[in-house]
């Protein structure tokens, strides 16, 4: 029985014989809150039962349900497989061990990193101003209660709100696959979206500032990022990667700074990439980072110089072939 249903029972039990109560039409009831509101389940419980004591004049006070283990019950721990986090604004339990942190891109950010059980692993982020939210660590095992489901370009992540709780798992183990992916190869291509960015500065959210509009919140001012999206080809197989901004200043002779003048040096944002091709296109890359759907995320990267001399020939061939291709083609070609 599911946490809505087992509520919604647990009503009708406590206050049948005071209200006439339909268990479908309460479990009804409580659902829509969850499903139209995004509330979690125990909030949406309590809200539904301080509809029945208001309409039926029952005292909430007197009732046995105003107790905290009764409280608590509305709130039982219902984790949810991470590879089920399939639909945007759905409310889930997990039972996670926390894989990876990383630096936050945003002043708004408290916290973001990678969470992952033993059916997959999913970003998640707290922000700045959510109380009561301790501080997690890495490696460490949590109970968490009450995360919001997002999704950004078919990518789902969670995050935390006031309504979430966390607890230490001190003695539960969960076994999880190691969380990054090695690849190798020569960067045969920097894409468009590489270089100087904004994103929108809005607390719940880290989209990519396109024309001064962020897809969900409209005009925006944008807070500035560095990133490189890019393609690495050994020869066999080509891997969608992206440095973040960190992992773009250590690749690179470039830092956020630095960007910010030669773009406003320059009227054009798009130098900044430009130098950033002249870097690295070409060059032979050993990387590491978990892989998100198409992208695998930078963690680690490494220039090598002693790859075999012939694969390193033919991809230099590769990334003349397409910069060729690129050089011919025209706007709208290269804009898709």
């Amino acid at each position: 029985m599911s946490n809505v249903a087992s509520n919604a029972a647990d009503l009708v039990e406590t206050y049948g014989d005071q209200a006439d109560l339909n268990v479908e039409q309460i479990e009804a009831q409580i659902q829509n809150l969850v499903d139209e509101y995004l509330l979690p389940v125990g909030e949406a419980t309590r809200s539904v039962e301080n509809t029945i004591c208001d309409n039926a004049g029952i005292e909430r006070s007197e009732t046995p349900t105003n107790d905290t283990e009764a409280e608590t019950n509305y709130d039982a721990f219902d984790p949810t497989p991470v590879e089920e986090i399939t639909e945007e604004g759905t409310w889930h339990d997990l039972a996670v061990e926390v894989v990876q942190l990383w630096s936050p891109n945003s002043d708004s950010m408290a916290q973001v990193g990678l969470l992952g059980d033993e059916t997959d692993k999913i970003k998640f982020t707290i922000w700045e101003g959510t109380e009561g939210i301790p501080e997690l660590e890495e490696g460490q095992t949590y109970h968490i209660q009450n995360v919001v489901a997002d999704e950004y370009e078919g990518r789902y992540s969670v995050k935390f709100t006031k309504n979430s709780q966390v607890t230490v798992a001190e003695d539960e183990e969960i076994d999880i696959q190691s969380s990054e992916t090695a690849h190798e190869g020569a960067i045969v291509a920097i894409n468009t979206g590489s270089g100087l960015i904004k994103r929108c500065p809005d607390d719940d959210c880290t989209r990519v500032v396109q024309n001064g509009r962020c897809a969900e919140h409209g005009p925006v001012e944008g807070e500035f990022d560095l990133r490189i999206k890019a393609v690495i080809d050994n020869g066999e197989t080509a891997q969608d990667v992206v440095f973040d901004q960190e992992a773009t200043e250590a690749a690179t002779s470039m830092d956020l700074e630095k960007a910010k003048e030669m773009a406003m040096d320059a009227l054009d944002t798009t130098v900044v990439a430009d130098e950033i091709r002249a870097e690295v296109l070409g060059k032979y890359v050993e990387i590491r980072g978990p892989v998100f759907g198409q992208y695998l995320l930078v963690n680690d990267a490494t220039f090598c110089t002693g790859a075999d001399d012939d694969v390193v020939a033919a991809l230099e061939d590769l990334v003349s072939d397409d910069a060729d291709i690129s050089a011919d083609a025209t706007p709208a070609e290269t804009a898709a």
